[in-house]
């Protein structure tokens, strides 16, 4: 990939296919990548009705190297694909992630109003320096490295635990499994 030309879409089966290129567009695929209620079946095809605007058009036979190339096209064509400690989340993060972007564009314009290709987003995103999301990064970052948190950070995260600390994904099937749990240790306790 060019990293100095916005691509529009990905070159699969011989064929140059057109993609949805809108941050909004990929955050939604993103989001729905990270549902605990789709296997990943479901998430593959989500990816794949999510950005190729001919979707339907699709040899079957080609989803999985279609699925590849919109892979490479999220994270901007970066080689180094190892898994790393989660430490952020699109849906969970917007409230501090938002605000950053925001200060970079300047001018009190809101990212949300704008419509911009997942790459310029993402170099907003890359960009975001000292602040609140910075800060939730690197306190996750440590503790998920089990690295001694100073002070302040400390301070920070008894103090801003729903900010912090990243919430659990349960699939509908599990939520139902707890509440049912919880409802027979409240049945046990009365009776």
């Amino acid at each position: 990939m060019n990293n100095w030309i916005l691509p529009t879409s990905v070159h699969v089966a011989g064929v140059d296919w057109q993609i949805e290129t809108n941050y909004k567009a990929v955050l939604d695929v993103l989001i729905q990548y990270n549902n605990p209620d789709y296997d990943e079946e479901d998430k593959l095809f989500y990816l794949l009705i999510g950005l190729v605007k001919d979707f339907d058009k699709l040899d079957p036979c080609d989803y999985l190297e279609m699925c590849s190339a919109l892979s490479d096209f999220i994270d901007m064509g970066a080689t180094d694909k190892t898994v790393k400690p989660r430490v952020m989340d699109w849906e969970q993060d917007a409230s501090i992630i938002i605000p950053e972007i925001n200060k970079q564009i300047g001018n009190g314009i809101d990212v949300r109003n704008m419509d911009m290709h997942w790459w310029t987003f993402l170099g907003y995103y890359m960009g975001i320096g000292e602040g609140t999301f910075a800060h939730v990064v690197s306190i996750r970052t440590k503790k998920a490295k089990h690295q001694k948190l100073e002070k302040w950070e400390k301070d920070f995260l008894n103090e801003n635990k729903d900010l912090v600390l990243l919430k659990e994904k349960l699939s509908r099937q599990e939520i139902e499994e707890k509440e049912a749990l919880l409802r027979e240790i409240d049945g046990n306790r009365s009776g």
